[in-house]
């Protein structure tokens, strides 16, 4: 993936009641609708929570920063099509996260994704000496059985004030409430749930030495699909 690709992620719950019809239009719908009709979105991926919250999680890969500026983004973000207007008002607890990866350490070579994901939303300042910690530990974690991917993405500012600033006055902005915005996204991919579980005492501790830090979102997650291009 090109070094200016960008990942833009919506983690949210939803009513019990409506979840197999979200999960349908979200599959079918949604999701596609952004990868097959917008230039420069490479795929999007879901997740569900077996462990932690919010419930659900959509991961976009994007070429780069200007996707966000094209008039096919604009148009869906600010005018959303029925069935999207239906849902979106559902959505809870949102976390919304633009950014670049800052650590990215891979098990093997190449672009690696695993089935199970470890995510942390984090709300705080991250300075040069806790990138550099990440990266220590990222490392250490894709020798460990089954982890095959971990990756620390820091906050594209400009992008996330942008995506709040370009709804203003539009349909959507009505739909539901404003999306708490995230700074640093941690994300750990392995390749079963025991695997991932297994990493977990390192995770909290390298955690917990930021008190300082509000974590936003905090989740152990399987993947539920993927599109992407053809």
């Amino acid at each position: 993936m090109s070094p200016s690709a960008v990942s833009y992620v919506i983690w949210t719950d939803i009513p019990a009641e409506r979840e197999v019809e979200f999960n349908e239009w979200y599959n079918r719908e949604h999701a596609p609708d952004r990868v097959l009709r917008i230039p420069g979105f490479i795929q999007a991926r879901r997740f569900v929570a077996v462990e932690g919250a919010p419930q659900y999680a959509a991961w976009f890969d994007v070429a780069g920063p200007e996707v966000f500026k094209n008039e096919a983004y604009l148009a869906m973000r600010r005018t959303p099509d029925p069935r999207s207007q239906q849902f979106i008002p559902l959505f809870r607890n949102v976390i919304r996260f633009v950014g670049q990866p800052a650590v990215d350490a891979v098990a093997v070579p190449g672009v690696t994704e695993g089935a199970w994901v470890r995510f942390a939303a984090i709300k705080g300042t991250l300075r040069e000496d806790d990138v550099r910690a990440w990266s220590e530990l990222a490392a250490a974690l894709v020798r460990r059985p089954g982890i095959v991917r971990a990756r620390l993405f820091l906050a594209v500012r400009e992008l996330l004030d942008g995506a709040v600033r370009n709804m203003k006055g539009t349909t959507r902005e009505s739909l539901r409430g404003p999306d708490r915005l995230g700074d640093a996204l941690l994300m750990i991919e392995g390749a079963t749930e025991g695997q991932l579980a297994a990493i977990e005492t390192d995770v909290t501790a390298a955690l917990a030495v930021h008190p300082e830090w509000t974590l936003l979102g905090s989740a152990r997650m399987r993947q539920l699909m993927r599109v992407a291009k053809p």
